[in-house]
């Protein structure tokens, strides 16, 4: 019966958050791929380097690449869903701007591994140009800003 009220009354429970940032991460992660496979096409690189890449051994297995950068973007994108959550039940009203906040969290994002985590680990990912990594990382946190804003109206 409480599942029922809570759906009637229009809340949403931390774990049905959870989830559609789950889903919605990996979506906004597939879109993010696809740009860095254009951007690295067009700088002369197929698609199997670009996504080797992303391999957390450095092994460039475009399969573990995929599945890692998916897999990390659904994380992410789940913290975020959290996160809208908690900034919807304080200021409802800034839930409206669910694509400026997720722009905010991807660019976010993006400075985080440019200058902490990937010089740390010397990755590969590295290897990828800033202005591509960046655009990846807006439009990775724009799409799931409006993911989040779509299915999260009643947080």
């Amino acid at each position: 019966m409480a599942e029922s009220k809570s759906i009637e009354q229009g809340t949403r429970s931390l774990g049905d958050s959870a989830v559609d940032g789950l889903f919605g991460g990996a979506i906004a992660g597939f879109i993010m791929g696809i740009y860095l496979v254009i951007a690295g096409l067009i700088n002369g690189e197929g698609p199997g380097t670009v996504i080797g890449r992303f391999t957390p051994s450095g092994d460039g297995s475009p399969f573990v690449g995929a599945l890692g950068h998916l897999a990390v973007s659904a994380v992410y994108g789940a913290i975020f869903a959290l996160l809208i959550g908690q900034v919807g039940r304080i200021r409802p009203s800034l839930l409206r701007f669910s694509w400026l906040l997720g722009a905010v969290f991807g660019l976010g994002l993006w400075l985080t591994a440019e200058l902490v985590i990937l010089p740390a680990v010397d990755s590969p990912l590295q290897l990828i140009p800033p202005i591509h990594f960046a655009l990846s990382h807006l439009i990775y946190g724009l799409v799931l800003g409006v993911a989040i804003g779509k299915t999260g109206r009643n947080s």
